[in-house]
């Protein structure tokens, strides 16, 4: 190299980070009717996407959230899918609980 030779500069590449899919949250009614007091975006405080609903056996709603508050007056007739994956919660008694990717947890 002659020491007039002029560097050249490293190129950058830019990466983007690829946010992570929202999952496909299904709630579908089995055995019975399903009572969806609330289903909410996020959390108990999130904005409502479905109130006062009630599933037939066989029916279905889907979402893509990254997250669904579910208030059910029975839960023993609901079957929740993420993913084509079935989660199982305890059931039983009107309960509410949150669903993301992840499962199923108990709202506080």
């Amino acid at each position: 190299m002659s020491p007039n030779a002029t560097k050249q500069k490293a190129k950058h590449k830019q990466t983007r980070v690829q946010a992570g899919k929202r999952p496909r949250i299904t709630l579908r009614a089995v055995r019975g009717n399903v009572f969806l007091i609330a289903v909410r975006k996020g959390g108990p405080t999130g904005r409502i996407l479905l109130a006062n609903v009630e599933l037939s056996p066989g029916e279905a709603k889907r979402f893509t959230r990254r997250a669904l508050w579910i208030n059910t007056g029975t839960p023993e007739n609901l079957r929740v899918i993420v993913n084509g994956k079935r989660v199982t919660y305890p059931g039983g008694k009107p309960q509410a609980f949150t669903v993301n990717a992840h499962g199923i947890f108990a709202s506080a």
